[in-house]
């Protein structure tokens, strides 16, 4: 199911994902990665690669330690490594002119506006945001498709337990392993440089980078619910998602991998 174009309107978000234009103004529309070099190149950065969803002890940490200037030209050279939740406002206040975030009657999540930057062929494994976020994922640069399965299709995904991941692949579906799938209602969206994605609270997204491409996004919450539910993730279900991979990291891999 493709993702509808729709006008950015504050009093109707709604609870499924659509496409729309809210950054034509703003001035980070320019950066591309020579901008980029200029404005954080010296900026240390963590990477991430398939390690990060593998048991043991690169499970959830960085792959390496680098400067943007050393990742970017890594990037040129078809590195597939990706960048992801880097809070250039905190690093660079200075460019907080640079995103013109849109009024809503919601409780914005101004500390968290990440940046993700991703090679040519970088894929981001199917997941839910763990803050329980809603998020407004601008594309600056570059193209990317986005795959997305509602909460409510958890199980048609075979979300791990104790954790926001899903191992279905969107692309390459393997109905033979995860036969329920194909009962999940997929949709999926190619953004090009200036769109946004609206991502609502709990929707699973699978990301494949077709180009380098760099995003920004922004956060808020519509709710305490919400609010409460990333609180609760946060807290309890990822600290001990790490304690039970620390302790025992292939069986509890394995575990999660067989619960349905």
């Amino acid at each position: 199911m493709k993702v509808p174009y729709k006008m950015f309107n504050p009093y109707n978000i709604g609870d499924t994902p659509f496409m729309c234009r809210i950054s034509d103004n703003w001035p980070a529309r320019k950066w591309n990665i020579e901008t980029l070099r200029e404005l954080i190149g010296s900026n240390k950065v963590e990477l991430y690669d398939e390690g990060w969803g593998t048991p043991g002890p690169t499970y959830m940490k960085s792959s390496r330690v680098t400067t943007f200037n050393q990742f970017f030209d890594d990037l040129q050279n078809s590195n597939l490594q990706r960048m992801f939740l880097y809070k250039i406002m905190e690093d660079e206040p200075q460019l907080r002119s640079s995103i013109i975030i849109p009024w809503l009657p919601y409780r914005i999540l101004h500390r968290f506006h990440f940046m993700f930057i991703g090679g040519t062929g970088a894929v981001t494994q199917c997941h839910q945001d763990i803050d329980w976020g809603n998020v407004l994922h601008t594309n600056l640069t570059g193209t990317k498709t986005f795959y997305l399965y509602s909460p409510k299709d958890q199980y048609n995904v075979y979300r791990h337990p104790s954790t926001m991941r899903s191992y279905v692949d969107p692309v390459q579906p393997d109905y033979d392993k995860y036969p329920k799938q194909k009962d999940a209602l997929c949709w999926s969206v190619t953004l090009q440089p200036g769109d946004t994605l609206f991502i609502p609270s709990g929707w699973f997204h699978h990301v494949v980078y077709h180009s380098i491409s760099t995003s920004i996004t922004v956060r808020f919450h519509k709710n305490w619910f919400q609010f409460l539910r990333g609180v609760y993730n946060l807290s309890v279900r990822m600290t001990f998602d790490k304690i039970m991979n620390k302790i025992v990291p292939r069986w509890w891999w394995n575990y999660k991998s067989t619960v349905q």
